[in-house]
């Protein structure tokens, strides 16, 4: 009786609390945490209740809670995802736990829809897998997806899956300008992506005869860039597939990089022009990177190719591969991860933290200078009715890229990794020897170390080094020409090494590339003394005035000897040359100092040039380094080029005449015209660097700064008076050239004008001016030299908004 007793009462004990406890109200979640996408917010919060029948979630663009809730979840829940949402759009969200005694305290945020990704703190700090000993050191993660959520994140993600090599098929082109591609088949499982596709899985499939799950950080419709990886790095991702066994056929699996769009240029070369797309891609340069394309049985293939697209013809037909590699790797439905890293250096390739090819010859650098594509995708050959289903699941993919640190764009700048890493070359490291931090390096006599680095390109940038020891250094900088590493200018610096670290620090700038594209730069340290020397805490950053680069050379190979110029003349410039030449020039690189041609801007000459028999199997380039900055690569430096392909004999280029105009933006001074013969057979050189089969002269054109007119009105002078027919207004000097010391200055004006007449030297110097009112018709005025010295005079009318010009010399 007394143990009946007891049960009893233990059980109303337990109706008790269990009464009591439904009676009160659930305690608050705590700690709200928020992620806004641009189609969705992930809430997360600490469930604090114990009596909670579920969680009731609230969601407004207006700060009042909404009467009834959007969403009601199961008890002991801690996770939501409000989908469908607005972009760039502020949402007030309410959390609460309730029970049949009502509703606990809301937990309440304001969270913005951004269409930025960013960094989730936690999983940065706390990865459930560790990436692979193939990140290079000092690297950080700048971007990532662990697909650890239930949605896939739109901001990091299009599934407008679309391509360079598709935009010129045209199969999916209206469907892809309309907003309405064919969707990718996903499963999110919680921590990875699943692309499948089966005969339900993608709904439509891509092309007639394949079906196609893929997803990218570019949109071409709205040509936007989810990720901006212009400055290379490290990608890497752990991956798997599987198959059933019938899905074999067509069947591929890829991780790769794509051209971005919205059209072919990235596509088509520089100098070919497809449809109305003109080409931006040097030829050589990739288009496209496949990190892996595994096809055929998951469980029984082993191996995955590497490939580079590149060539493509002039009518945008694609030609071949520009490398393909086939790594052997662990059954692909293993858990595999593949890395890529790309810098300015070139490429390299990894699997599992495993180096297995790298592409690094910088005469040869196929790396692009700007953003990529990245896509992963999963395809195979379909037809209606399969019941065959092929899965690519990816567990993460991560970029790593060297910090910028308050603006400095140098990698390893202080020699902190560890390693020399991205230097190359024969110095070492010291961790006594250092200014600060935990290392420096160190170079002996003749060493030198060197990095390939992205920068902005036409930007000034002020690079600052410390130095201690007892030699003496060159600091150089090169600009490079994408693909071929051709050097375009150069910035020197020098110094003296001390007993105590001093700094010093060297201008330069970088040359234009197409759009905002990088450009490429060689940065090289070389002990130039007998003694050791030791770098540390470099910085590179933008400011300065661009410093002086320069001029490159242009040495000439073996295998040249019987190409070079028998005579070069000009004609009509100011002042005109005239040079004759019977040998090849010692080393391939001559330089005409004896005299110089003269002319204005917005001037033109005649430049006629004639060479040796054997340069028939040449082709020649001309330059003229108009703005003085030690290059011939920018904008209107080069000339023309003659010559024709390798078959053709014809001797185009024995002898050339073209017409020079110097432009009204050329710099007032000297400037180099360079003329550069290369061999038929072989690639351009361009205008710097050495290189076989070459001949390079160098001639001299001394610009005035008087005359940005004179293109629109450059009258040439003669020996004989004006006639009086009043066609025109027109000016002449004569005698021409001035015997004595006093000449006529004619014009014929249609109407009587107040002008001011000045005369300038070529150094751009007034050397008279005068105002002057002219009559209608026929003007004939007498001016004195006076003491002027010989040379070449610029005489210059002004009236009405209106220049007349004319050149006079003085022997």
């Amino acid at each position: 009786m007394k143990s009946l007793l007891r049960s009893f009462c233990l059980l109303l004990t337990s109706l008790l609390a269990a009464y009591t406890a439904m009676a009160q109200q659930p305690a608050a979640p705590a700690q709200l945490q928020t992620l806004g996408t641009r189609s969705w917010i992930r809430l997360t919060w600490q469930d604090n209740a114990t009596n909670e029948l579920g969680y009731k979630i609230y969601w407004s663009v207006s700060a009042v809670k909404p009467g009834s809730p959007g969403a009601t979840i199961a008890a002991n829940s801690n996770r939501y995802y409000i989908d469908g949402l607005t972009a760039t759009t502020t949402y007030n969200v309410w959390v609460e736990a309730y029970n049949a005694s009502g509703s606990s305290a809301a937990l309440q945020s304001a969270v913005l829809t951004t269409r930025q990704w960013t960094l989730d703190t936690a999983e940065v700090n706390h990865l459930s897998i560790a990436s692979s000993a193939a990140v290079p050191a000092g690297m950080q993660l700048f971007w990532q997806d662990e697909f650890n959520d239930a949605l896939l994140n739109r901001n990091k993600w299009s599934t407008n899956y679309y391509s360079t090599i598709d935009f010129k098929s045209g199969t999916n082109l209206s469907a892809m300008q309309h907003d309405s591609l064919p969707q990718p088949g996903i499963i999110m499982t919680g921590n990875s992506i699943q692309l499948i596709v089966n005969d339900t899985m993608p709904a439509k499939a891509y092309w007639p005869a394949r079906k196609l799950s893929s997803i990218q950080t570019y949109d071409w419709n709205s040509n936007e860039r989810y990720l901006d990886n212009s400055r290379g790095g490290y990608y890497e991702i752990r991956v798997r597939r599987s198959n059933t066994l019938n899905a074999t056929s067509g069947l591929n699996a890829a991780y790769w990089l794509d051209a971005p769009g919205p059209d072919l240029k990235y596509y088509m070369e520089q100098g070919n022009t497809y449809n109305g797309v003109t080409g931006v891609r040097p030829r050589g340069q990739v288009f496209e990177i496949d990190v892996f394309e595994q096809s055929g049985n998951a469980t029984t293939t082993t191996t995955t190719p590497f490939t580079m697209h590149g060539n493509v013809a002039a009518d945008g037909t694609f030609q071949g591969n520009l490398t393909t590699y086939n790594a052997t790797s662990p059954t692909q439905n293993n858990w595999t991860t593949h890395g890529l890293l790309w810098t300015a250096a070139g490429i390299k390739y990894y699997i599992d933290g495993v180096l297995k090819k790298e592409w690094s010859d910088p005469l040869h650098n196929m790396a692009p200078n700007h953003f990529m594509n990245i896509l992963l995708g999963n395809y195979y050959g379909w037809t209606a009715g399969m019941t065959s289903t092929a899965t690519m699941e990816v567990d993460y993919i991560r970029g790593y890229q060297w910090p910028v640190v308050m603006g400095n764009e140098l990698p390893n700048a202080g020699f902190e990794y560890g390693t020399l890493l991205p230097w190359s070359g024969n110095g070492s490291l010291s961790a006594t020897s250092k200014r600060t931090g935990n290392g420096a390096l160190v170079l002996a006599a003749g060493q030198s170390a060197a990095q390939y680095i992205y920068l902005n390109n036409s930007s000034n940038y002020r690079l600052n080094y410390w130095l201690q020891g007892n030699s003496t250094v060159q600091v150089k900088v090169e600009n490079l020409t994408p693909v071929t590493g051709v050097v375009q200018r150069t910035y020197l610096g020098s110094k003296t090494a001390t007993a105590t670290f001093s700094q010093d620090s060297l201008l330069l700038a970088t040359g234009t590339e197409y759009g905002d594209h990088l450009k490429t730069i060689k940065l090289t340290l070389t002990n130039t003394g007998a003694g050791t020397v030791t770098f540390d805490d470099l910085t590179l950053i933008k400011g300065g005035n661009g410093g002086q680069a320069v001029v490159c050379s242009a040495a000439g190979g073996a295998n040249a000897q019987d190409r070079y110029i028998t005579s070069l003349t000009t004609t009509n410039a100011a002042h005109n040359i005239s040079y004759t030449n019977a040998a090849y020039p010692a080393n391939g690189y001559g330089v005409y100092t004896a005299d110089s041609i003269a002319e204005y801007k917005d001037s033109s000459f005649t430049l006629n040039i004639t060479n040796s028999p054997n340069t028939k199997w040449a082709r020649v380039n001309v330059y003229a380094d108009w703005n003085g900055n030690g290059s011939f690569t920018d904008g209107g430096e080069l000339l023309f080029s003659v010559g024709n392909a390798k078959q053709d004999n014809s001797g185009t280029v024995l002898n050339i005449s073209r017409s020079i105009t110097v432009p009204a933006a050329a710099i007032t001074g000297k400037v180099r015209l360079r003329v550069r013969f290369y061999d038929a057979w072989n690639t351009d050189p361009g205008p710097c660097g050495q290189a076989d089969y070459t001949t390079t002269q160098d001639f001299f054109v001394s610009i005035s700064g008087v005359g940005s007119l004179m293109a629109a009105n450059n009258f040439m002078s003669s020996v004989a008076p004006l006639k009086h027919s009043l066609v025109a207004d027109a000016i002449n000097v004569y005698p021409n050239p001035v015997s004595g010391d006093s000449f006529q200055l004619e014009l014929q004006l249609l109407q009587a004008q107040n002008a001011v007449i000045s005369i300038y030297n070529m150094d751009g110097r007034q050397v008279y001016n005068t105002p002057k009112q002219l009559l209608k018709g026929y003007n004939k005025i007498s001016l004195s030299t006076g003491a002027w010295p010989a040379g070449v005079y610029l005489v210059n009318v002004q009236y009405s908004g209106k220049t007349l010009q004319c050149k006079l010399v003085r022997p």
